[in-house]
C-alpha cells in the first residue's frame, strides 16, 4: 500500500502508475495495533515516551501514501524516505535537537 514501486506496474515495454490513497486511520491502527498494543504497555510501564509516527503522518481519517505533491513518504513498505523525514517529519526532533 505504501511502497512507491508497487505504484509503478510494469506492462510489457511500457508502466502504468497506480498511486496509492494510503489507508483510513482506522484501517491502519487496526493493523499496527498487534505490535503498538504490547510495546504502548511496556512504555507506560518502564515511563518511556510513545512516539507515534502515525501521529505526524496521518490526520483524523486518513494515512496517505504520499504528500500533496505527489511525492510518497516511504521508500518501500515501511521505511520513510530520508528527503521526506528531514524536509516534512519533525516528530523525533525534540529528542535530537537542543533548545
Amino acid at each position: 500500500m505504501f511502497d512507491p514501486r508497487a505504484m509503478v506496474i510494469r506492462d510489457g515495454f511500457d508502466y502504468v502508475v497506480k498511486l496509492s490513497d494510503g489507508l483510513s486511520n482506522a484501517e491502519a491502527h487496526a493493523q499496527t495495533k498487534v505490535v503498538d498494543l504490547p510495546l504502548r504497555g511496556i512504555a507506560h510501564r518502564v515511563g518511556a515516551e510513545v512516539v507515534d509516527p502515525s501521529d505526524t503522518l496521518c490526520s483524523n481519517t486518513a494515512c496517505p501514501a504520499m504528500d500533496s505533491e505527489g511525492n510518497p513518504f516511504f521508500m518501500d513498505e515501511s521505511h520513510l524516505r530520508a528527503s521526506f523525514v528531514r524536509s516534512k517529519f519533525d516528530a523525533l526532533d525534540r529528542f535530537v535537537y537542543l533548545n
